[in-house]
């Protein structure tokens, strides 16, 4: 609703290899969970050349963003608006950063069939 008065960003942190924030029980795969870009921010994590480059665009998108209320900067690929059901998609390696249809990859359709029971 915000998106039809101003411009709002949103990203959906796509790296299945990233470190666990939290320590799991075993045989549990974590996968991308809520906070686990965290690490890509802070020195210190074990990353990957990737994933430490993935950190340095998170970094850079996100100081703009709150410098200037734009994410965008030279040399990084374009973080356009929310548009619905496209987030702009966060991962590391050739092709991780850019757009990707949410609603598609989520099934939100069928989530909102069953709410709407």
């Amino acid at each position: 609703m915000l998106s039809e008065h101003t411009p709002v960003y949103s990203y959906g942190f796509a790296d299945r290899t990233a470190p666990p924030i939290f320590p799991l029980p075993g045989g549990v795969e974590p996968l991308a969970s809520h906070g686990s870009e965290l690490s890509f921010l802070f020195p210190g994590a074990a990353l990957t050349r990737e994933q430490r480059k993935l950190g340095d665009m998170m970094l850079t998108y996100w100081s703009r963003f709150a410098a200037t209320g734009d994410p965008n900067a030279p040399g990084l690929p374009r973080w356009s608006p929310v548009r619905t059901g496209h987030v702009h998609r966060l991962a590391p390696g050739p092709g991780g950063v850019g757009v990707y249809d949410q609603d598609a990859l989520h099934k939100m359709a069928f989530w909102d069939r069953l709410a709407d029971r």
